[in-house]
Order: structure tokens, then C-alpha cells, then sequence
């Protein structure tokens, strides 16, 4: 019976031990949007009409957002994004933008609801916003 006992435990420990590691993935948060206007992304202007948000964790750790047409079909852009904080978390998912006179308004920040961290778009510095 001890033998039984133990044989057990050793077969558990090496089944533990011998297992891949799970790691849970974020999901990746798709925020659809309409412009009626145009307006930027680092990188480029893009026309009004209907986008596709798509945040992701890079595999360098730092987080990336991906901007696709309505359909998902075609991708815009892939940009680095930092966390922004907010002292209170957003009533509703929010897309911020910047209101710059004569230019596209370039997105500055995704809220997500009822979250007090959201991202920010990281412009190249050679692209005036």
C-alpha cells in the first residue's frame, strides 16, 4: 500500500515537472470605430470609414496595436503603444484624438470600459501631430 502511495506521488511530481508551462494570453481587445473625417495613425493619414483596433502583447513585451480595415482583411499599421493612466476607470471604451488645426487628427490613446489603463500610440518623432 505505501509502495502504491509512493509510487503515485513520484509519477504526479514528474508529470508536474515534465508539463509545458500554460501562459494566459490577454485578449486582444478589438475596438471598432467609424471616422468621418480623416485622421492619423503613426506612419500615415487614413480616410474616414469604418476600423479595427486589435491590441496584442508582442513578443518583446511591449504592446502593439494593429489597424485594419472594417473586415479585418487589410492591416494599416502595427504601432508600439505605452500604458496611459487615467485617475478613474473609463464608463465607456474611448478613442481619444488630438485637434490639430489644418491636419488629420491623429489618435492619441485607447480607454478601454471600466478600465483605469489605457494606450498610447507612439508617434515617430519626425511625424508633427
Amino acid at each position: 500500500m505505501l509502495k502504491t502511495i509512493l509510487s503515485a506521488c513520484v509519477f504526479a511530481m514528474l508529470a508536474l515537472c515534465a508539463s509545458t508551462p500554460a501562459y494566459a494570453q490577454a485578449p486582444d481587445k478589438r475596438v471598432v470605430v467609424t471616422m468621418d473625417h480623416e485622421f492619423q495613425i503613426p506612419g500615415r493619414t487614413l480616410p474616414a470609414g469604418k476600423y479595427v483596433f486589435r491590441f496584442a502583447p508582442a513578443a518583446s513585451g511591449r504592446d502593439v496595436v494593429q489597424v485594419l480595415n472594417g473586415d479585418e482583411t487589410r492591416i494599416y499599421g502595427t504601432v508600439l503603444t505605452v500604458p496611459a493612466v487615467r485617475p478613474a476607470p473609463a464608463a465607456v471604451t474611448e478613442v481619444g484624438l488630438a485637434r490639430i488645426s489644418g491636419m488629420p487628427a491623429p489618435v492619441t490613446t485607447i480607454w478601454y470600459a471600466g478600465e483605469a489603463t489605457g494606450k498610447t500610440l507612439v508617434y515617430p518623432t519626425e511625424q508633427k501631430r
